[in-house]
């Protein structure tokens, strides 16, 4: 086991930024020789030291070997997952990838109707076939929650031939559905049930959170 205390990314980060050297690559502000002073002014000057490529110190997000893929998996064990791949930009281009490798054109996908936007760009990426279900709404407080594990089991009883299903756990109004129940409804039909989690990534950590997608059987 892999101490949690370690910093192998930030560490190279680090030491890099701390390096003199002539920065003959990307980004060209060069250190932060070359910005404004309003941004200096407003941000520091280190940041833009510290904005640094793929140098061969820094390794490789696409092909890691280095201190990324070791920062990953140290990510891997405190998340309690097998493998975990570090995403740029948000999770957006993770919601793609899920949809992209479970669907192909013409397969249908049961989400709700509040998915996340990206989920959007999934389906037109990949050619699948939303199949949508209305989420539980609280009048009260006038948001949209989870879809609950009957309208799931209504929705695949109709669409038995659908590829893979698709929840926001916890909502973006912080609502955590009954995932345990959907996660089993879901591998009835051995099929595979992908979380946007975007809002939930520190569950794992207390106790006192709700279930971890993990932990509640999603695959």
């Amino acid at each position: 086991m892999n101490s949690q205390t370690k910093t192998p990314l930030l560490d190279a980060l680090r030491d890099r930024t701390n390096q003199p050297h002539s920065p003959f690559y990307a980004p060209g502000h060069k250190g932060g020789r070359g910005i404004s002073g309003s941004l200096v002014e407003l941000l520091g000057a280190q940041v833009f030291r510290s904005d640094l490529p793929e140098l061969p110190e820094l390794d490789n997000l696409f092909n890691p070997e280095g201190v990324i893929a070791e920062a990953q998996n140290l990510a891997a064990e405190a998340f309690g997952a097998e493998h975990t791949w570090f995403l740029a930009n948000g999770s957006t281009c993770g919601i793609i990838a899920a949809i992209v490798a479970t669907c192909g054109s013409g397969n249908k996908i049961i989400l709700p109707r509040n998915i996340h936007s990206s989920a959007i760009s999934g389906l037109i990426l990949s050619g699948a076939i939303p199949i949508f279900v209305n989420p539980e709404y609280n009048p009260d407080w006038d948001i949209a929650n989870c879809i609950t594990p009957e309208s799931l089991a209504a929705a695949l009883k109709q669409h038995p031939d659908a590829k893979a299903v698709m929840v926001v756990y916890p909502t973006y109004h912080g609502v955590c559905g009954d995932l345990r129940a959907i996660a089993q409804i879901t591998h009835q039909y051995n099929i595979p049930l992908l979380v946007d989690e975007a809002h939930g990534a520190h569950f794992n950590f207390h106790p006192n959170l709700p279930e971890p997608a993990l932990s509640a059987g999603v695959i």
